[in-house]
């Protein structure tokens, strides 16, 4: 269950039709929360009511999300074949963004950088989980509508790299390394 808990305030209210929730995320304007419940990607206001199905990730075992600007909501899919797939905010079926290569297991913690000029994302490929940057080959087609990207890896080692996170900028990188470290590169 989601809960919401207004900082003037001592108690935290259940926000409806979120028992079962994973993958918890703001939407860029902070009025809803995006959540997994099974195969649903679904939002409810952060004001309270009822919640409103996005779309349906059944086959999918979501590791992670961002909800960005015009991009919708990117997941990542672990141990499927679709990899980062996209989801329009108002609803709509899935599509796949990066299909997972033949080696891949799983990408995990999408994060479209600020204008929407690239998307970070973890790969396990091999044994190795490591950073890369996908950029669009056409930047005129919005990221569904690009068949090809510019992949660039910017870690290369066996430490696993999680929980990142992008300056304001989009230039400086933040993330969890290894056993609890805190890196950051730019």
């Amino acid at each position: 269950r989601l809960f919401i808990r207004r900082l003037d305030q001592s108690t935290a209210t259940e926000l409806p039709g979120t028992q079962g929730a994973t993958v918890p995320l703001f939407s860029p304007d902070g009025q809803w929360v995006g959540f997994v419940v099974g195969t649903k990607l679904s939002k409810v206001s952060v004001e309270g009511g009822a919640a409103v199905a996005i779309g349906d990730v059944a086959g999918s075992h979501v590791s992670g999300a961002h909800w960005g600007e015009e991009s919708g909501v990117l997941l990542s899919e672990a141990f499927g074949n679709r990899g980062l797939i996209r989801l329009p905010a108002g609803g709509g079926p899935p599509e796949t963004i990066i299909g997972l290569g033949s080696e891949e297991l799983a990408f995990a913690v999408p994060r479209l950088l600020p204008g929407g000029k690239a998307i970070l994302f973890a790969s396990d490929s091999g044994g190795q989980s490591d950073l890369w940057k996908a950029e669009r080959a056409d930047e005129g087609r919005y990221w569904w509508q690009n068949s090809e990207f510019k992949l660039t890896r910017l870690t290369n080692d066996v430490e696993v790299e999680e929980d990142l996170r992008s300056s304001p900028t989009g230039k400086e990188l933040a993330f969890i390394r290894g056993r609890g470290d805190l890196w950051l590169i730019g």
